[in-house]
């Protein structure tokens, strides 16, 4: 499908790293971002996704959508899958080119799952952070600042923590390279549920902030937020 050797195949999956996956490749063929990053993603969380209509971090659709277009188009399950949006030569030139914007098969042996899978997925809480993880009183300082002052509630509304809207790339002070792979072309508001557990990965859609501190550096700037020095360190050390 990628026209290239199983080699080269083999060598990309090996820069993708840990705890990273590149959901379009198969569409678009799209190995590395234009900086010449790989273009593979930070797996999004699986769990606090009830109430969360916009599953990836671009929006694609819902939470069946993307089961289905795993289980059909990445998975090769024998199911019935479509979308037009595929239909762009383009955009997803692979997708074109094996039909993927519409597979039939009968039986349809993935769909009567999708109901039972989505109830399962919405099921699994937010993990809750460890006792003594982190300091009550700066949290709570930290929680006044998210509501306030740093803005950051204005998309991550509680209590989903999310507004499930989509966002231009210009709005949130990114570059569009991964939103202009998906058909809306936009971003997600990410759910923050579990945030903790990114510890290792990175923060932020991708992963492409290390800490926290550097997501709260870029939209101190792309905001004009102008914190305090006080203020900084009370959020960095939430």
């Amino acid at each position: 499908m990628l026209h290239v050797d199983e080699a080269t195949l083999r060598t990309v999956l090996n820069m993708w790293g840990p705890g990273k996956y590149d959901a379009v490749l198969f569409v678009d063929g799209k190995v590395l971002r234009p900086d010449g990053k790989v273009a593979a993603n930070l797996l999004p969380a699986a769990f606090g996704l009830k109430g969360i209509s916009l599953t990836t971090y671009t929006g694609w659709g819902n939470i069946t959508y993307w089961n289905s277009f795993v289980a059909n188009l990445e998975m090769h399950g024998k199911g019935n899958f479509s979308d037009p949006r595929l239909n762009d030569p383009v955009k997803y030139p692979i997708a074109v080119e094996n039909h993927l914007c519409n597979v039939m098969n009968s039986p349809d042996l993935i769909t009567p799952k999708l109901a039972a899978l989505r109830a399962y997925q919405h099921s699994l809480p937010a993990p809750k952070p460890p006792m003594g993880s982190f300091g009550h009183q700066k949290a709570g300082k930290g929680k006044a600042l998210f509501l306030t002052k740093v803005k950051c509630a204005s998309c991550h509304t509680p209590p989903l923590l999310a507004d499930n809207v989509l966002h231009t790339a210009e709005e949130i002070g990114i570059d569009d390279f991964a939103a202009m792979r998906s058909p809306t072309g936009k971003y997600r508001t990410t759910p923050l549920g579990g945030l903790f557990t990114k510890t290792k990965g990175g923060f932020y859609h991708e992963g492409r902030y290390a800490t926290l501190a550097e997501v709260i550096d870029h939209y101190d700037n792309h905001l004009s937020l102008k914190l305090t020095p006080q203020k900084r360190a009370i959020w960095k050390n939430t």
